[in-house]
């Protein structure tokens, strides 16, 4: 079980990053029935045998022994109330309910299910009108369909450590400079063409991602010296979810 909350990451039954093995059950944490027919169960928590049990805020510390209430479960939606005792670092007991559900694999990753994810966590976004996208999509007809729906259905979005948004108009305004400005950061790239690319996002280490402006593309890139492919769009803001 591991789950990501803005600032926290609760990890239980992982070890060297790998979920606990079908065949074990050292923290208690494989059910012994569906989650549809456990509905209301309590589920004991506790270390053992080196699997992963701890909790991430400013800094890691393991947690004691804890217990997870499974409240429901629609539609493939895992909904749990947990508590846990973390006796050094936080010193504090920790509660809350979240929803979990199973991460899809890269081949299942659809735009769909990927803006349901960013709508659970809450981020901060702006809107943008359905005018302004329509614009946005008939000026610049390289952009994939998955972007303009992202813009639909979501908008401009700060997720934590990267504020996706389009030519860098984002939420928390990192940069809200002329898009000129990145001439200075690539001064001496000879080899780098600045309008090829349609900005789309900055991360907290002043990063840069955009698409290329050839059609034929459609995919994400992080500008440097040399532009560096980060995949379709659908897998970018995956990353993000993941990281």
């Amino acid at each position: 079980m591991q789950s990501r909350r803005r600032g926290i990451l609760i990890s239980v039954g992982y070890h060297d990053g790998k979920a606990l093995e079908k065949y074990a059950n050292d923290n208690g944490v494989i059910l012994q029935d569906t989650p549809e027919n456990s509905i209301g169960l309590t589920i004991a928590l506790s270390q053992d045998k080196g699997y992963n049990f701890n909790i991430w805020t400013v800094e890691g510390d393991d947690i004691d022994f804890g217990f997870v209430k499974i409240l429901k479960c629609e539609n493939g939606v895992l909904t749990v109330r947990f508590l846990l005792n973390v006796p050094f670092g936080i010193c504090d007991t920790v509660e809350g309910v979240v929803r979990l559900k199973k991460e899809a694999s890269k081949d299942a990753q659809d735009i769909q299910s990927l803006i349901t994810r960013v709508k659970w966590e809450r981020y901060n976004t702006i809107e943008v009108s359905a005018e302004e996208v329509e614009s946005i999509k008939q000026s610049n007809p390289f952009l994939p369909e998955s972007y303009i729906e992202f813009l639909r259905k979501i908008g401009f979005a700060d997720m934590n450590w990267i504020d996706v948004g389009w030519n860098r108009k984002t939420p928390t305004n990192l940069d809200n400079e002329d898009l000129n400005s990145l001439k200075e950061i690539y001064e001496n790239c000879s080899n780098l063409n600045l309008e090829d690319f349609y900005f789309i996002a900055i991360d907290n280490d002043g990063k840069y991602y955009a698409f290329s402006r050839n059609s034929n593309d459609g995919k994400v890139y992080r500008i440097s010296y040399n532009p560096y492919c980060e995949g379709i769009f659908e897998e970018f803001l995956a990353e993000i979810l993941n990281a």
